[in-house]
């Protein structure tokens, strides 16, 4: 038959349909599964006797719905006396004719040293059988309570149980490429931009550097052409204070080290330090004088190196102003 369609009203017996046309048209947009979860057909043992329970609960097989109003109770296969288990507790379907029904089973495991659950059985075509997990239950060898902590809830994983879900899913693979389309193109712009924006600040920086760096040249050579000016105001001031009323000229020898001249201007009152001169011989270098003034008010340092040549030439220089 090519084509098929249902379901419609039937007019002496014309329209007729078999259970398994409508298990086919439910299993189209319905996974197979449990309902809901939470605490629905979630196997658990009480640990103080050999007994399974099953709540309340309600599942789909293949496009096949089964329900349970009451609580289930089921009795594992004796334990064995040497070697542990593992059964399953099973939600099976079985569409055979003689059976037609969904309902709750223990699928008995093989008793092993390292026992494996049993494989679930998935054979409508053939058997008419297929078998959704509920849980796992160790069995240890001559037992006869099963603990709580040996059932193991399998209903969430979609291997072997799962919840039930809708199979009618949006196709959005044109959207999503469309999507990375418009993503890609914005994305590459703002990647250009980005570098735009980062040459510029690296053009800002630049242009800065180079101001400050001819900026920073422009001061040192200013300062430099100024420390000779500074040193004299400086030594001018100094000549000025020793003979000024109300100070007190001093001079120290081989102070504050053997060879060294201080000369110290203090207030003839007070006796505050106004002013000193050291004046050090063959420093830093032989030949050479330096004198070093130190003004107290002011709180400034100017160092001159006078040098001696051999051809008999004299130079001064400004080293440092502090």
């Amino acid at each position: 038959m090519a084509e098929f369609s249902s379901f419609f009203n039937s007019l002496g017996g014309d329209r007729r349909y078999a259970a398994d046309k409508f298990a086919e048209y439910f299993a189209s947009f319905l996974t197979s599964g449990i309902y809901n979860g939470g605490t629905e057909l979630q196997v658990y043992a009480e640990g103080d006797d050999y007994f399974l329970r099953v709540p309340t609960g309600k599942g789909f097989i293949e496009g096949y719905y089964y329900a349970n109003d009451a609580e289930k109770v089921l009795t594992p296969t004796t334990a064995d006396a040497t070697n542990p288990r593992i059964d399953r507790v099973v939600l099976r379907l079985d569409i055979s004719t003689n059976s037609r029904f969904i309902r709750t089973f223990v699928k008995t495991g093989t008793p092993a040293g390292s026992p494996v659950a049993p494989a679930l059985e998935r054979d409508l075509a053939g058997s008419g059988v297929y078998e959704l997990s509920l849980a796992q239950i160790l069995i240890p060898a001559n037992a006869t309570t099963i603990p709580a902590e040996n059932v193991t809830d399998e209903r969430l994983d979609n291997d072997v149980c799962g919840l039930v879900n809708s199979l009618i899913q949006a196709d959005t693979t044109d959207i999503f490429n469309q999507f990375q389309l418009y993503y890609n193109s914005v994305k590459s712009q703002f990647d250009i931009d980005i570098e735009d924006y980062r040459q510029e600040i690296l053009d800002i920086i630049a242009e800065f550097q180079s101001w400050f760096d001819d900026t920073k040249a422009e001061y040192q050579a200013w300062y430099t052409s100024i420390k000779a000016t500074i040193f004299d105001a400086v030594y001018f001031s100094f000549d000025n204070w020793r003979y000024r009323a109300g100070h007190t000229y001093s001079t120290e020898f081989d102070t504050p080290t053997p060879g060294d001249i201080r000369e110290t201007i203090k207030n003839t009152i007070s006796e505050a330090v106004v002013a000193t001169i050291t004046t050090e011989f063959d420093t830093p270098s032989a030949g050479q004088i330096q004198e070093t003034l130190y003004v107290i008010e002011d709180d400034v340092t100017v160092r001159k190196v006078t040098s001696f040549n051999i051809d008999g030439s004299i130079d001064a220089a400004i080293t440092e102003v502090i």
